[in-house]
């Protein structure tokens, strides 16, 4: 009967740790009326995360263009233009880089795919 008790016990501890709580558990082998192990679960607390303040904008235009400027698209190999990931243009090639690099590279966007100007 121990020997069930204990496996019981590991079980339950199993059970209880996947969710998260803290347990102890009591094993009285006096007991004659109770052959299952009594648990004592009570959850952990978990930690608050701290907020994280707003960075402050001037202009909605300077965020926005700031996000272009560092969006990913594609070029080609040889090609005179940037694309999107889906772009059809990108078969045989394609090197991802960001909107201000193809710009300091002379490449315009792609009038198929339209990426991000």
């Amino acid at each position: 009967m121990k020997r069930q008790n204990l496996i019981t016990a590991a079980i339950l501890s199993l059970v209880v740790l996947a969710s998260g709580c803290e347990f102890s558990v009591n094993l009285n082998s006096n007991a004659s009326l109770s052959p299952s192990p009594t648990i004592i679960a009570s959850p952990t607390a978990e930690p608050t995360p701290e907020p994280t303040p707003e960075p402050a904008q001037t202009s909605k235009s300077a965020a926005a263009k700031t996000q272009n400027n560092s969006a990913a698209v594609y070029r080609t190999e040889t090609g005179s233009k940037y694309h999107r990931a889906s772009c059809h243009h990108l078969k045989y090639s394609k090197i991802k880089t960001t909107i201000k690099s193809a710009k300091a590279r002379g490449l315009s966007p792609c009038k198929v795919c339209s990426p991000p100007r």
